[in-house]
């Protein structure tokens, strides 16, 4: 043993010897030359791209390697700290830092104006009936009812189709002005080209409010949607679906809330959600029951929109981005019987920045709601059958 070690221990450890190689490099093989021509080459592409000898195609995939902009998962990443108001921004890539940083102080969430009505139920909070006030340096006026809308009668007048929509903080219209949002110019289209028909009036409820989620959507329409007896009733799908969905029960279990749906609160039961107070755990569980979550609330909201007379539509839409999301909750709607129409392309072919309402924020601007309130008046149109715009009034 001593032997063996101290022969181990006498062999040369010292660092190893580079032995230079006998042949050099051609000089055609060396990194530098390499890397210079291949920047080279990118240069010349994009400035023939920029004069349009190469077509519109390569133009616009140059003008995109060009632009310092978010990939799809940074803008999946930063919609969802918008929501969960997580200070993540040093975690993602240089442009969401600058537009974190760039935002003013005064950009504060709906909670910290006069809107913000807190509720200690299932549905936590909603908006204050009859409130002025500034949200996002635009100003934003409630009605008696507590929507960011026009005011209604809770009757329906006669000859008048009316459609109901809900949604998040892009429904509501966060960071446009008071008649801007796409409810808004939805509606006036629809008067401005189909009244005077078998309809005399169109009436879009703005029922939007931040940070719902789908349950807080489907409490919404049971609670006072319905009163305003719609013949349509929308309901927004987006990418941060199932997110939304566990921030909304992880506050309701953890505040010890009442679940007040036997359906909901069997599936949560079956999960295992109430069988731990460690959140972590009761978080992981939430979502693994994501998808029965969803499946619950789409059957449950379009059955009792059918209940009441009223179509069921799901349209699939979320903040601006260059890119095209993904809605998969858009099938499980069409599945339990909504109409389903898919808006998730509606900012394509724009360059984004003119979209937004600000530099650090993905929210649509007033020419973003237009553009949703345009796609929005032909799919109405196209699916004028469907949504029984041709029946008599009721």
């Amino acid at each position: 043993m001593a032997a063996g070690s101290a022969a181990f221990a006498g062999r040369a450890w010292g660092a190893p010897v580079l032995v230079a190689a006998t042949r050099p490099r051609p000089w055609y093989r060396l990194p530098a030359l390499r890397t210079t021509a291949t920047l080279l080459a990118v240069l010349g592409i994009g400035q023939l791209a920029r004069t349009g000898r190469l077509g519109p195609r390569i133009a616009d995939v140059s003008e995109s390697l060009r632009r310092n902009t978010l990939n799809a998962r940074d803008e999946e990443r930063q919609q969802k700290g918008y929501y969960e108001e997580l200070n993540v921004a040093n975690r993602f890539g240089s442009e969401l830092w600058e537009r974190y940083t760039n935002k003013p102080a005064d950009w504060v969430g709906l909670w910290k104006t006069p809107a913000y009505h807190p509720r200690n139920d299932f549905v936590r909070f909603d908006l204050r009936p009859s409130t002025s006030t500034i949200f996002l340096r635009k100003p934003l006026h409630t009605n008696r009812w507590g929507m960011r809308d026009r005011d209604y009668d809770l009757a329906k007048p006669a000859g008048t189709f009316r459609i109901a929509l809900l949604g998040p903080s892009f429904v509501m219209g966060s960071g446009v002005a008071d008649g801007e949002p796409f409810a808004d110019v939805l509606e006036a289209r629809l008067n401005r080209e189909l009244a005077g028909g078998r309809y005399q009036h169109y009436e879009v409820l703005n029922f939007g409010v931040p940070g719902y989620s789908l349950l807080e959507q489907a409490a919404q329409l049971d609670e006072r949607v319905l009163a305003f007896h719609p013949d349509v009733v929308i309901i927004s799908l987006d990418p941060d679906l199932e997110s939304a969905i566990d921030q909304h029960l992880m506050h309701v279990v953890e505040s010890h809330i009442p679940i007040p749906y036997d359906g909901l609160r069997a599936v949560l039961q079956d999960a295992g959600v109430f069988r731990t107070s460690i959140w972590r755990e009761q978080r992981g569980r939430l979502r693994r029951a994501d998808e029965r979550i969803v499946e619950w609330a789409l059957q449950h909201m379009a059955q009792v929109s059918r209940d009441h007379g009223a179509v069921p539509v799901a349209i699939g839409l979320g903040l601006v981005s260059g890119h095209r999301p993904t809605i998969p909750s858009l099938q499980s709607a069409r599945g339990v019987g909504f109409l389903t129409l898919d808006l998730s392309d509606v900012y394509l072919g724009h360059d984004p920045t003119t979209l937004r309402i600000a530099e650090w924020d993905n929210h649509p601007n007033a020419l973003g709601h237009r553009l949703i309130a345009d796609r929005l008046f032909d799919e109405i149109r196209r699916h004028a059958a469907t949504l029984r715009l041709d029946a008599p009034a009721r």
